[in-house]
This record gives C-alpha cells, sequence and structure tokens, in this order.
C-alpha cells in the first residue's frame, strides 16, 4: 500500500509539473525603462515614459504619424496549449486617426478600444508552436496624441503534455496497480 501511495505522490508531483509551464513576456510592464525584450519598427516616437503608468513607474508610450508602426515580442510557448494574453492601454487624445490593434502569431488582427483612461484587453489563444509572437500596431494622426501601453502578460491556461509523457504516466501507474494486487495476493495466501 505504501508503493501505492508513493507512485500516486509522484504521478500528482509529475502532472503538476507540467501544467506550470509558463510563458514569458519579457519586460512586460516596461519597468526596465526601456524597451528591453521588444521590437520596434516604423515609430515616429516609441520608447518607455513615466508620464502615466498604469502600474510601477514606466509604461511603453509611442506615435506614428506617417501609418502603422509596431511593437512586437517573440515568446516561447507550448505547442497546441491554451494562454491568455492581458494588456492595459489608452490613448492621450480620443481621435479616429488614433489607432492600436494586436495581433498574436498570423491570427487576425485586432483593434483595440479607444479610451481616455487605462482600459484592459484580455484574449486567450492556442499556442500553434513553441515561438509565439505579440505584435501591437499604433498609429496616430499628426497632433492627436499618444497610445500607451502596459501590464503586458501571457498566462498559460492548459497544458499539454507530450503524448512520451502519457505514455510514462499510463506505464507508471499500470505497473503501480499491477504491484499492488500482486503483493495483495501474496498476502493473502
Amino acid at each position: 500500500m505504501r508503493a501505492l501511495k508513493l507512485g500516486l505522490l509522484c504521478v500528482t508531483v509529475l502532472v503538476a509539473t507540467v501544467a506550470q509551464v509558463q510563458a514569458g513576456i519579457i519586460n512586460g510592464g516596461f519597468e526596465t525603462g526601456d524597451l528591453t525584450g521588444w521590437s520596434t519598427s516604423g515609430a515616429d516616437f516609441a520608447d518607455t515614459s513615466t508620464v502615466t503608468p498604469h502600474t510601477g513607474n514606466f509604461s511603453f508610450r509611442g506615435y506614428d504619424n506617417s501609418g502603422f508602426a509596431t511593437l512586437s515580442q517573440s515568446f516561447s510557448t507550448l505547442p497546441a496549449a491554451v494562454y491568455q494574453l492581458d494588456f492595459w492601454s489608452f490613448t492621450s487624445v480620443s481621435d479616429p486617426g488614433n489607432i492600436l490593434r494586436y495581433q498574436i502569431d498570423a491570427d487576425p488582427i485586432i483593434t483595440v478600444l479607444q479610451t481616455p483612461f487605462y482600459a484592459l484587453t484580455t484574449d486567450s489563444f492556442t499556442a500553434s508552436g513553441a515561438t509565439t509572437t505579440l505584435s501591437f500596431y499604433f498609429e496616430t494622426d499628426p497632433g492627436t496624441g499618444t497610445r500607451f501601453i502596459d501590464d503586458v502578460s501571457v498566462t498559460q491556461l492548459s497544458a499539454v503534455p507530450e503524448p512520451s509523457t502519457v505514455v510514462l504516466l499510463l506505464t507508471g501507474g499500470v505497473s503501480l496497480i499491477g504491484y499492488g494486487w500482486r503483493r495483495k495476493k501474496k498476502l493473502a495466501a
């Protein structure tokens, strides 16, 4: 019976370990004071700012008056695992030309609601590979404001164990049950 309990404990620890693998957005709160971990392209201005962070001391601040600029980051994911994206954003001036959109890998581009105060955007996605790219696209009309983004995070909602892990768990479970049954039979004789 002791071996059976020990085996079940080992299986539980193994499953819990698989379920705790997390995606890692680097510098999601922009608290390094720079854009470490992020790539930008096409922006008239893209940097961190202490003007109006959602939390902490810094946020991302950017504008582009000549089309869409990009702020992006690639991070590790488990294929077929489900993740949740969260970020806070706002625009300093409400204007139809101040646009913020985001995209996860090649999924559809989604437009973020424009607000004059920080608002939370949440989305879930299934990772298609070992690396996933999050891209923010922002545009502003000349003299009409700035886009702010802060507290970007990606959290794994479900883990998908690899087939070899499942086979190992099943083999171990069957072996433990067989051992317990054999031992019980031996003690009864």
